[in-house]
């Protein structure tokens, strides 16, 4: 996984509204647990969402397979997950209304499913040429988390 998924093990300072990631951290394999370190903000019925408080982006997060598997292929939750990522895809365009989303799966570095969303816009830093998932362009405040957990909460119908 590229550098851009990781952050801090504990949710960013002044975001206690956000759920904490005990239970999404003890779900996860030891592989993952050592290689990577999330914000969590969402939990799906088949994944859970995180956003690193700085990224390469403004509004990119990471979809993690709640079930560990190394390829989407693997999954027998019929479509289940695929449909959560979807979800989360639509309501970042919804509130953020990029030019156009990138999607990237990889798995080289951690072995375990997770997708990466990158919203990109027209005069992000990026535009003409790839993504580099490791910059630390944007420091997203709590209330910019904030905004994009609200975003996938209420897309996904769980309260807000």
């Amino acid at each position: 996984m590229p550098p851009s998924c990781r952050c801090s093990a504990s949710n960013p300072p002044g975001t206690d509204a956000l759920p904490t990631i005990s239970a999404y951290w003890a779900a996860l394999s030891a592989t993952v647990r050592a290689a990577v370190h999330y914000t969590f903000l969402v939990e799906l019925s088949a994944s859970w969402v995180t956003a690193d408080p700085r990224a390469c982006l403004p509004a990119y997060v990471c979809v993690i397979s709640r079930r560990h598997v190394e390829e989407p292929y693997l999954l027998d939750d019929g479509g289940v997950w695929w449909a959560g990522s979807m979800l989360v895809a639509r309501a970042l365009s919804t509130e953020i209304r990029p030019r156009k989303m990138n999607y990237e799966i990889h798995g080289n570095t951690i072995p375990h499913l997770h997708l990466h969303l990158f919203p990109r816009f027209e005069n992000d830093p990026f535009a003409g040429r790839p993504i580099d998932g490791t910059a630390r362009l944007f420091e997203r405040s709590p209330a910019d988390l904030e905004r994009i957990r609200k975003a996938i909460a209420t897309a996904a119908d769980l309260g807000v």
